[in-house]
């Protein structure tokens, strides 16, 4: 979330890393200067990076690698628990135009395995329709889905204000968005079918993640400077819109009877999440060995 063009890209790293060591010296976070690797930021956390950018020489941009440690999702008047973890958020981000900036709007790129999210669904509590929330098949559990394209590498519309990542951010205790990002809600059940949704491609969930009150992140500078480690971090959305369910049940037949349980679609401000986030960037060097 590597090639020849980032062996280039990786000259400009210093300066690229200074700026935000000196967002870091601005609002006072507590800094670890490391030149060894940690359990959470080893170049093999960054091995799905975009394998775009090898076809790209005049295009620069960072890799990153975000792990949660906790939090909730409350949608309608469901809340699942993140218990399950780590779930993980890969994905490469450069700006467009060329170069890459801390705090310009920058495209993402799905990463090299097409899922810029993974790891192990959530258990939505007292299941859906009746059902017990445990044990298969009429437990019901949730996965988060990336609501655009899924092809490895693909850029996740550029142009459109609506979806841009600004790493940098982070280190700013909210003043602004981290991570901006258009996602649908899979409901995993055996009575559900494979293709039930909240959200969807053409009307997703768009969630706007921007570090909480509550978070006290440390950063750690790895691999001279060429990757940032932020652990400790909280991120939230209180704003986000939940369209109605679909493709529930065979033909959607049990749609109405989702929404009418999770009391969709949701307005803004019906609907949260809470994030513990463990979030890595790093130039693509990193990844190859070459810095």
């Amino acid at each position: 979330m590597y090639g020849r063009p980032f062996v280039q890209a990786s000259t400009r790293a210093c300066g690229c890393w200074l700026v935000g060591l000196v967002a870091v010296a601005a609002v006072g976070l507590p800094l670890i200067l490391a030149s060894g690797a940690l359990a959470f930021g080893e170049p093999s956390d960054f091995k799905t990076c975009p394998v775009a950018f090898l076809n790209e020489p005049a295009v620069s941009g960072v890799c990153a690698h975000n792990e949660t440690t906790g939090g909730q999702i409350t949608i309608g008047k469901s809340t699942v628990l993140i218990a399950n973890n780590p779930d993980t958020v890969d994905l490469g981000a450069y700006t467009p135009g060329g170069g890459f900036s801390e705090t310009a709007q920058n495209a993402l790129m799905v990463p090299s395995n097409g899922q810029m999210f993974g790891g192990p669904a959530q258990v939505v509590p007292g299941g859906l329709l009746g059902l017990p929330a445990n044990g298969a098949p009429t437990g019901v559990t949730a996965s988060l889905e990336l609501a655009g394209p899924t092809t490895p590498g693909a850029v996740v519309d550029p142009t459109a204000t609506t979806y841009f990542y600004t790493p940098f951010n982070a280190l700013t205790y909210g003043s602004g968005t981290v991570l901006q990002v258009p996602v649908k809600v899979q409901l995993n059940n055996a009575l559900l079918g494979p293709s039930c949704f909240i959200g969807s491609n053409s009307d997703p969930i768009v969630l706007s993640l921007a570090a909480t009150a509550a978070s006290n992140p440390t950063l750690s500078f790895l691999h001279n400077f060429n990757e940032i480690v932020v652990t400790g971090l909280v991120l939230g959305d209180s704003t986000f819109v939940a369209p109605g369910a679909s493709g529930c049940g065979p033909v959607g037949a049990l749609d109405k009877q989702v929404d009418k349980e999770l009391r969709l679609p949701s307005p803004s401000g019906r609907n949260n999440a809470t994030l513990d986030v463990n979030a890595g960037i790093a130039e693509t060097c990193v990844a190859e060995g070459t810095c």
